[in-house]
């Protein structure tokens, strides 16, 4: 049940605007981070002609949560995964 002009979300309840606007701010930071790394890994695999391991294949245009879920990142390019 939410009180009178409060918004509930999973139980905080964000009651003043500057709250909103906070968790706005937030997601929006997230969202930008999330394809800052999908971005950056996939410029890298377009200059070194490389691709990375997947479900269906090898991809050179993977996610940012197919780069996250990775079982181990590795520390030198992918050239060891080929």
């Amino acid at each position: 049940m939410s009180k009178p002009g409060g918004s509930p979300t999973c139980p905080v309840w964000l009651e003043k605007p500057e709250r909103i606007a906070a968790l706005a701010m937030l997601t929006v930071v997230g969202l930008l981070v999330y394809s800052l790394i999908q971005r950056q890994v996939r410029l890298y695999l377009c200059t070194h002609a490389q691709q990375v391991p997947r479900n269906k294949g090898a991809t050179a245009t993977p996610t940012a949560a197919g780069v996250l879920s990775f079982p181990h990142l590795p520390t030198e390019p992918w050239s060891n995964y080929e």
